[in-house]
């Protein structure tokens, strides 16, 4: 596939009202910053994911996830519930949620283990 097809697949899709890919890209290049411990920039990314999608419930649990490292599990909760919302049985949602909640009421338990 050449670059001359990506861009203008990407015009079509601006064009048209598909900004999907644009969401995951936000999303992926959020995973990458978050596995280098960039926790502000991941954040950022996953906000611009989630403005071109508010119902892109895996970028709401990426950046809920970015949040419990950074230690605030109160934003962390707020992300996983929104997912939930939109993704009632997302296991990583769920089980981060109940990570999060744990180290609330038992703040000596390790932040990093939320993924």
């Amino acid at each position: 596939m050449s670059n001359a097809y990506l861009f203008e697949q990407s015009e079509l899709n601006t064009a048209t009202g598909n900004t999907a890919p644009f969401a995951l890209a936000f999303c992926v290049r959020g995973n990458d910053r978050a596995e280098r411990g960039e926790f502000d920039l991941a954040i950022a990314d996953y906000d611009a994911a989630i403005s071109i999608n508010p119902l892109f419930a895996e970028a709401l649990v990426n950046r809920g996830v970015a949040w419990a490292r950074k230690g605030d599990l109160v934003r962390a909760i707020a992300d996983y519930d929104a997912a939930l919302r939109i993704s009632p049985r997302d296991p990583k949602a769920i089980r981060n949620r109940s990570l999060a909640l744990e180290q609330q009421s038992n703040p000596n338990r390790d932040s990093k283990r939320n993924n």
